[in-house]
């Protein structure tokens, strides 16, 4: 049993072909996105399902900010609605980089003028590249609105009723 392969550490190093070719071809299928930002916020590498969902091409030149300028400014891909997209990607900015100390992973939500929602994972890694994944939850934020909307009616209607009870009590004592 000694030609069984173990499990190994998942990193990349320079016997890394066919990990590096099964990481590649994974991320290439489905809706995940991915895309990796290098130190200057520049827009290195994507695959397609990033590129459809902000809405751009290979070979392309982007970064950070044109793309979340361009969002703002035609309302597509990711919803911004801050007033000011600069003052917006400045503030985003001081968490994305400058606060921040490698290695460093946050998590967060994202929703998108189409409706989708993404859970997205970035993560700072130690040269100050930045590589953002993002995964769709659109099922889950529908399912989170009609729960909140049948609690929402629960209470209503909980009200309802004991305001109902109070009155009928209050006709009966009279």
């Amino acid at each position: 049993m000694s030609d069984v392969p173990r499990i190994a550490r998942l990193e990349i190093s320079g016997e890394s072909s066919d990990l590096q070719l099964a990481l590649q071809a994974s991320l290439s299928v489905g809706d995940a996105f991915v895309g990796v930002y290098d130190d200057r916020d520049f827009l290195r590498y994507a695959n397609d399902a990033f590129l459809r969902a902000f809405e751009l091409k290979a070979g392309e030149v982007a970064t950070f900010s044109s793309i979340i300028q361009d969002a703002a400014r035609q309302k597509k891909g990711v919803r911004i609605e801050a007033g000011n997209p600069l003052g917006f990607i400045a503030d985003v900015q001081v968490r994305r980089r400058l606060l921040a100390q490698p290695p460093r992973q946050r998590t967060f939500p994202v929703d998108f003028v189409d409706g989708r929602w993404f859970w997205c994972t970035e993560t700072l890694l130690a040269n100050r590249w930045i590589v953002l994944s993002g995964t769709d939850i659109t099922s889950l934020k529908k399912t989170e609105r009609e729960l909140e909307s049948e609690r929402d009616r629960a209470l209503l209607m909980s009200g309802v009723e004991s305001l109902s009870d109070f009155l009928c009590a209050e006709v009966m004592r009279r």
